[in-house]
């Protein structure tokens, strides 16, 4: 917004340095009277007047630095505002990428390493039930599935995290994915 607003401002700079070029012409009038001792006639004269003069004569200077100087600025402005877009939509970007990367991570979770773990610990109840195992089997075994429980959780946190970054970037609450916003 405040990009747009400053490539507006040089338009209207650059306007009004090429009206520079036009001299300005500068009209007054008013009443004036003569006292009697100056007056020919010996009498009070009075009557209104008009006078009219050219300002700001632009004969040897024609303000080309100054036009130059606003269409630059008019440039310079243009790109920031494409610079401001691009950064943008790289940040849009570079935020669906890591909201992506979380979902495929925590559906990897859901759809494969949690049953997959889960016949692991049922196989493991049945053989334990059949025959005792050492303690430190036993420990391995619940250090991995609280290995497993931290990084599922940390997954689903990711996921959440990349999802609120990326409703922070595009700045909606109500995005939904459909072929309009994509």
């Amino acid at each position: 917004m405040i990009a747009k607003h400053s490539i507006e401002a040089a338009n209207k700079n650059l306007t009004v340095v090429i009206r520079q070029r036009v001299p300005d012409i500068e009209v007054s009038g008013g009443y004036g009277f003569q006292p009697r001792q100056i007056s020919e006639s010996g009498k009070l004269e009075s009557g209104a007047y008009l006078e009219a003069a050219l300002v700001n004569i632009p004969l040897l200077y024609t303000y080309r630095p100054e036009i130059r100087n606003a269409k630059l600025e008019i440039q310079k402005a243009k790109l920031e505002y494409e610079s401001i877009v691009n950064k943008a939509k790289k940040d849009i970007e570079i935020a669906y990428e890591k909201f992506v990367t979380a979902q495929l991570n925590l559906d990897r979770y859901n759809d494969s390493i949690l049953k997959d773990s889960e016949q692991l610990f049922t196989l493991f109840e049945k053989t334990y039930s059949e025959q005792p195992l050492d303690f430190a089997s036993m420990a391995a075994v619940e250090e991995s599935y609280q290995d497993l429980i931290e990084e599922y959780s940390e997954a689903l946190s990711d996921y959440y995290l990349g999802w609120i970054n990326f409703l922070r970037e595009i700045n909606s609450r109500d995005f939904t994915f459909d072929n309009k916003n994509l």
